[in-house]
């Protein structure tokens, strides 16, 4: 019978730890199309994503897991996904990272924006003039590991935390990469007026069919860049944003 139920004779504890065991395996090894949803769970594999984008991606995402599931949660998916980073500060928006084999670097990681947070879509609204809250926390958190003697080398941020990590990056001369930042007029003045070489190395990873990144490439002109720009081709509908994913990966 065609609507006959599925039945095995692997007994059901049995079945379930395989289920599980397999949904790990998949978090582990699935190179998904971070940039298209936003969300590593639900996205499809895309191989034009390079390694370091992946685990850059996962930071970010352990940024979203700490705000809503609990930091030991995020360390626990950082280390199910091979990234050997420690958890050492964390604030609403993002984590700090120290990485295992030398202690004393570390990566920023920054969340993207909540859409049914209010306090989240205030913050969003100050990022055109720049004085939101989630930027100034995530400078006190790089100062701290400054002041503690460490050093931050690395930012990788989602939609909100990216426009974010563009200022920061900027500024501060930190490498950083950022998916599918809202480019605001700010960055567009400081990229454009620019004469001398980029402080840092400033990849904005973009998605074509995501609305807020839209314009990132033609944005970026400068005589002197201070930001390259990869783009990821979109394949169908899977690389269309989720409103509820926009920047939440």
């Amino acid at each position: 019978d065609f609507y006959a139920p599925h039945t095995t004779d692997i007994p059901p504890e049995e079945y379930h730890e395989m289920l599980t065991e397999a949904h790990k395996e998949k978090h582990r090894t699935d190179l998904s199309t971070l940039i298209g949803t936003m969300d590593v769970d639900l996205a499809q594999p895309n191989s034009e994503l390079k390694d370091y984008h992946i685990a850059d991606a996962k930071m970010a995402n352990a940024a979203k897991i700490a705000s809503t599931k609990g930091v030991a949660e995020a360390q626990e998916y950082l280390y199910e996904n091979g990234i050997e980073k420690t958890i050492v500060d964390s604030s609403r928006y993002g984590i700090m990272l120290s990485d295992d084999l030398e202690p004393t670097k570390h990566t920023l990681a920054l969340r993207g924006m909540n859409p049914s947070s209010s306090r989240d879509i205030y913050n969003a609204s100050l990022q055109f003039s720049g004085s939101n809250e989630s930027r100034v926390m995530a400078n006190q958190m790089i100062d701290k590991i400054e002041t503690g003697g460490g050093q931050v080398e690395h930012i990788n941020a989602f939609s909100m935390g990216g426009a974010d990590a563009l200022d920061i990056a900027m500024e501060r001369g930190i490498n950083a990469t950022v998916f599918d930042p809202p480019v605001n007029p700010r960055h567009i003045v400081k990229n454009t007026t620019s004469f001398g070489r980029p402080r840092s190395d400033i990849e904005l990873v973009r998605n074509p069919k995501n609305i807020l990144s839209m314009g990132s490439g033609f944005r970026n002109v400068s005589a002197s860049p201070q930001y390259r720009v990869s783009v990821v081709p979109a394949v169908g509908s899977m690389m269309s944003t989720d409103v509820k994913c926009q920047g939440m990966p």
